[in-house]
């Protein structure tokens, strides 16, 4: 389905591989002077300014690697000669006449920024902009008898694959996996593979992939063949198409993908890839598949919110978000009205490749996993109708999914969670008509709307699928019609104008500026007399069968104003407060014409200083801005030597932070005898573009880009003006200096710390950067004038000046999470940071915090609503820090706070000091959590034996739903531990400087279980400190000290030629089924093999498993009374069970138990042996 438009701005930015990407996009018109409204993602979603301000600074920080540096995508009307490419510096490496597109680079020393300004300026040229890179949606790797680990596949289960492969049909389905290589080597993938083919590298199939074997796994892993578990259609053909090369993918190499898959006979596509950004290439590939028939299914994104991801957001591709074992939405999984279907995407178990490993298996998550779950749904479905298109296996699974959110179409889960069984089971002679109509259909089905002087209001509801309503009326030559749509909160309208002149040339305008619930716009002015076809639909083609799909579109006619009131030359006056433009001057618009942006302005003289709040009304479809100018500064000519480009005069104070259809406010202080200027504006460039070009001056490159075009609205705003006298500070702060703690040099050593806490982040090299204290006179000065406030009670106060801060105390009755919220306003934007105040120290450390140094540089601060969660200790002390991301506001501030979940209990704390330690005990489990911000858990052990090797074990423990609720997401995702082990060298139970100089940290990625070893020296003591990278979190993990200096269970035994002197015996647990257990044991050369007797009575098929601790990749190896080897089984991963089929004759066998990279193991392992 079509999704969000993002308009790209010329940046020249670095790439690097698998981080989001963005490119340019526009609609064809025959008439050059109306063109397809564009907007930013930001302003498509239904987000506080705090988290639009957020999610801009994020992107512009991701796309500083995004884009190629060297590669640039030329649309042409017109194709361009070689000998114009070389004028220009260019050189074609790829064409798609078709589409009108070629794939250019330029040479080595060229700016690409420089490059694009010249293509565009080309005759012929309509778009130029860096080729877009693209990442794979997968996150970090973490029953039948002839399928082993069909019980690992929880997804089986979910989607009733058993039962639906029953009802598959009978013709032959290629299925295209545009993606990484994949190993074609894997016993569970052989047989299903077409030719794979590599777009980069033609003559070769390209490497083999962890991601790409994995997705194809799902689809198609073998049933039956006594390894691993099998895909959702076992009998799909699997088409391996690979984009990735050692520099990643890019958006030209996706499009040729696509339609290699198309020219070969695929009947479905999957890409569990993409980027955050429109690839216009992609969308006409995309679009050559659909109308061949072809099944596009693409994966949402892992972004954990709502975000539009191509080409997924594409018309006509299915787009697929994740659940886990439990229903519920995976904690990574893009969401929002752009999400189609869900399915199982979290803790996959499927297929790798790896190259320590080669093929083996292993859990992913991601909707990289989810969408070739759907893929392979959609190959079933065209296995008994292979006809179909995608538009109609989009309906039967939105028609027969599980509803798994609200009732019908939600933001979550789409339409719910795929049901295979029940979508081969559909009647497809229920299927409506997908056809798409022609300008003289619509024409004919239109209802005609007579527009007179005034308002006309049509209402509408969309309760069917790709429903869309239309309205045709006349007009006349130079008249404006203002189109104006509300609708539905969940559900995201777009309109589409569609013009016939009386000449017959034809026009189109598509509006989707907004997201969904909010106003959309636009203001058309016919340039000859005709007739203004308007078409509303919902942009994802959401509907609601019992009518919750809203709408109403306003239609209102006018002729050109040419405003003579509040012009440059004759401001309106604003003599009194309150001031209203709208009771004063009467209706005031704002329509831009050839010569740029309309403004109007406004004048004010102020004898005594005061402070002044403007607040300008939204307008549909504008992007409006308010300016502040002195007013005798504002009346100067420009210098002479104004750099061109450079604005002037200059504001003294501006406010543009709000998008499409929403109003502005400005607060400022006026100085006494001193006038000002107003201005009103419908500028073009929006908060998002002004950041896009501030960023992208800030990373060295341009900061030209493409202008969103509007006409304006004929609708009135209204600006409001007034003065207010705040009352005295509240407490008397203003900006409290914050002194930077400077490293020291680096000969200088290690500063002496007074806390455990600053030991711990010198020891892991002041992981969190550069942190900040308030000095002694400072936090006096805190402490004494903050004022007292109670969790539950309403805080409330003004920002008096430009850097007021406000503070309160607070102490909790009991231990929990709380949640603490500011409102917000145009000008009111607070941000909340919480120190605690440690007695002992003296200061006062941060422990959380809602500004972001670079941020609110660029955007003034956090807009809207500001809130945070954390965990409060009963009878510790803490502060409330507020402070404005505006330079002024006079709205009042309320805090508000609330208990929304109990503390975890963690009978180990307080032990984040070395002399708070808990003491560990060998082969004795302890658990604890890291629920106090900047908890740290520290752990003793003192070895009184003679000298060993101890392993430690600390095991992340999941986190149920129920954990989770009421917490922010990043309080419930897998903890990240790291463990640093520290010697005690001197026994006095504090960590010095020389022996915090030695030591030794494990990190793996999270989730993961963090294992290691070290040498216990006799009467020596050890700390083990455990932290969790993700700060505060409800999580728990469990901690284990191993001895690893265990006897060697078959010590003695020689081996030669695999076969052992003193096997070890295995245990009968009756008639042909034996058992043991033993552990891999440390310290020996080339690492510790078991070697066991097994005597085989009976001649047939025996099943092998050895249970597995998670820090080994367990190999069985099956020898005869010879040695020679009958059976090896090495087709799992680190931590999973080695499990496999032997056909054993009647006599004497010796089955090996060893780890692959030849680790010891601290947990026992367990072998079982039994016959089938």
């Amino acid at each position: 389905m079509k999704k969000g438009i993002r308009t790209l701005t010329a940046l020249v930015l670095g790439l690097t591989l698998l981080v989001p990407s963005f490119a340019s996009a526009a609609v064809e018109s025959n008439a050059s002077q109306v063109k397809e409204k564009k907007s930013k993602v930001m302003e498509k979603f239904n987000l506080s300014q705090s988290e639009k301000s957020k999610k801009l600074y994020q992107q512009k920080k991701a796309e500083k690697e995004n884009l190629s540096n060297n590669t640039i995508i030329i649309k042409y009307s017109k194709k361009l000669s070689s000998s114009v490419h070389k004028k220009l510096g260019g050189k074609v490496i790829r064409s798609y006449p078709e589409f009108q597109y070629e794939v250019v680079r330029i040479g080595k020393g060229q700016k690409i920024e420089t490059a694009i300004s010249k293509y565009e300026k080309e005759a012929g040229v309509k778009s130029a902009s860096p080729s877009v890179k693209l990442k794979t949606f997968a996150t970090e790797s973490n029953s039948k008898i002839s399928d082993p680990k069909a019980s690992s596949m929880y997804h089986l289960k979910t989607l009733k694959v058993d039962e639906t492969l029953k009802k598959a049909g009978k013709n032959e389905v290629n299925v295209a996996v545009i993606d990484t290589g994949i190993d074609t080597n894997h016993e569970e993938l052989k047989g299903n593979l077409l030719a794979p083919y590599s777009v980069t590298d033609p003559a070769n199939p390209g490497y083999a992939g962890d991601h790409g074997t994995h997705v194809v796994g799902i689809i198609a892993g073998k049933q039956g063949n006594g390894i691993g578990g099998y895909g959702i259609n076992p009998n799909a053909n699997i088409m391996p198409v690979n984009i990735f090369d050692q520099d990643g993918s890019f958006d030209y190499v996706l499009a040729d993908g696509i339609m290699h898959a198309v020219d070969n006979g695929a009947d479905v596509i999957n890409m569990s890839l993409g980027a955050p950004f429109e690839i216009p290439l992609v969308e006409e590939a995309i679009k050559k598949a659909v109308d061949k028939g072809v099944v596009v299914v693409a994966a949402a994104g892992n972004d954990g919110d709502m975000v539009y991801n191509y080409p997924g957001s594409y018309d006509g591709v299915i787009t697929v978000g994740a659940t886990n074992d439990q229903n519920k939405k995976a904690y990574f999984t893009t969401y929002g009205p752009n999400i189609d279907v869900v399915a199982p995407g979290e803790d996959i178990y499927s297929t790798v490749y790896t190259p320590e490993s080669g093929s083996s298996f292993v859990k992913m998550s991601g909707t990289s996993m989810a969408s070739p779950a759907v893929a392979g749904v959609a190959s079933l479905i065209k296995s008994k109708y292979p006809n179909l298109n995608s538009y109609q296996v989009e309906y039967i699974l939105e028609q027969t999914a599980q509803d798994l959110g609200n009732k019908g179409f939600d933001m979550d889960y789409g339409y719910g969670l795929v049901d295979p069984s029940k979508a081969l089971d559909f009647d497809i002679n229920k299927l409506p008509s997908f056809k798409k109509l022609t300008m003289d259909e619509i024409v004919k089905k239109a209802t005609a709307v007579k527009v007179g002087k005034g308002t006309v209001k049509k209402a509408g509801s969309l309760i069917k699928p790709a429903q869309q309503d239309w309205y045709k009326v006349n007009v006349e030559e130079g008249e404006f019609l203002q189109t104006v749509l509300d609708a539905s909160k969940n559900y995201d309208y777009k309109l589409e104008l569609k013009f016939r002149g009386e000449d017959g040339t034809e026009q189109e305008v598509n509006v989707d500026s907004v997201t969904q619930g909010k106003t959309e716009g636009y203001l058309y002015k016919a340039e000859q007399k005709g007739e203004l076809l308007i078409g509303v639909k919902d942009r994802n083609e959401n509907y609601s069968a019992s009518g919750a799909s809203i709408y109403t579109l306003q239609l209102t006619k006018g002729k050109n104003i040419n405003d003579s009131k509040a012009s440059k030359e004759k401001p309106a006056e604003i003599k009194s407060f309150p001031y209203s433009s709208k009771k004063s001057e009467g209706d005031l618009t704002l329509i831009n014409s050839e010569e740029g942006a309309d403004s109007d302005y406004f004048h004010m003289s102020f004898k005594e200083g005061k402070k002044v709040n403007l607040n300008l009304s939204a307008l549909p479809g504008v992007d409006t801005e308010i300016k502040v100018y002195d007013a005798a500064a504002f009346k100067e000519e420009p210098p002479a030597d104004l750099p061109e480009g450079e604005e002037w005069p200059i504001a003294e104070y501006a406010a543009n932070n709000n998008g499409m259809s929403e109003g502005e406010g400005l607060a400022f202080e006026a100085l006494p005898d001193t006038s000002y200027i107003v201005e009103v504006t419908s500028s073009p460039v929006s908060s998002s573009q002004m950041l896009d070009m501030m960023m992208a001056l800030m990373m060295g490159g341009s900061s030209d880009g493409e202008i969103q075009e509007v006409l304006g609205s004929l609708i009135p705003y209204d600006l409001k003006a007034n003065i207010k006298n705040l009352p005295e500070d509240e407490d008397s702060l203003p900006l409290a200096i914050a002194t930077p703690v400077e490293e020291p040099e680096e000969e200088e050593g290690l500063p002496e710390p007074t806390t455990y806490k600053e030991k711990y982040d010198a020891l892991t090299d002041l992981l969190t950067g550069e942190y900040m204290e308030f000095d002694e006179e400072t936090t006096e000065a805190i402490l004494k004038s903050a004022r007292s406030y109670e969790i539950g009670s309403v805080g409330t106060g003004y920002f008096q000046q430009l850097e007021d801060e406000d503070w309160f105390k607070v102490k909790v009755k009991e231990d929990g999470f709380y949640k603490l919220s500011t409102n917000g306003t145009h000008t009111l934007k607070p941000m909340i940071g919480l120190f605690q105040y440690d007695k002992e120290s003296g200061m006062l450390n941060q422990l959380s915090g809602s500004g972001d140094p670079l941020m609110d540089l660029l955007t003034g601060g956090s807009e809207g609503t500001s809130k945070t969660t954390i965990m409060l200790q009963k009878g510790q002390e803490y502060y409330i820090h507020l402070q404005n991301g505006t330079p002024l506001s006079l709205d009042k501030y309320e805090l508000t706070s609330v208990k929304v979940k109990d503390a975890p209990v963690d009978q180990n704390e307080a032990n984040d000091e070395p002399i708070e330690a808990t003491v560990l005990k060998p082969d004795q489990p302890v658990k604890g959590n890291f629920a106090p911000s900047g908890d740290i858990d520290t752990f003793y052990y003192k070895h009184r034996k003679e000298d060993g090797l101890y392993g430690f074990y600390a095991n992340p423990l999941p986190v149920s739903e129920n954990q989770k609720k009421g917490l922010p997401l990043e309080m419930g995702l897998p903890l990240d531990l790291m463990i640093t082990i520290v010697e005690d060298t001197n026994g006095n139970m504090e960590i010095d400087n020389n022996e915090a100089s030695k030591v030794i940290l494990f990190d793996k990625t999270d989730g993961e279980i963090e294992s290691g070893s070290f040498k216990a020296k006799k009467g020596t003591g050890y700390f083990i400190v455990a932290e969790n990278y993700g700060g505060s979190n409800i999580g728990e993990y469990e901690m284990l000290l191993n001895t690893l200096t265990k006897k060697d269970e078959d010590e003695g035994s020689t081996v030669k030629n695999n076969v052992p002197s003193k096997p070890i015996p295995l245990k009968s647990k009756g008639k042909n089924a034996w058992e043991t257990a033993g552990y891999l044991n440390a310290g020996i050369g080339f690492g510790d093999r078991d070697f066991y007797a097994l005597n085989i009575s009976e001649k047939g098929t025996y099943k092998l498993n050895m249970d597995t601790p998670k820090e080994i990749d367990g190999v069985i190896n099956v020898y005869n009374e010879k040695g020679t080897l009958v059976k090896q089984l090495n087709n799992y991963y680190i931590g999973d069970n080695e499990v496999g089929f032997a056909d054993l004759s009647k006599g004497k066998y010796f089955v090996e138990i060893k780890d692959k990279q030849m680790r010891s193991s601290a947990k026992p392992y367990k072998l079982t042996v039994a016959k089938q």
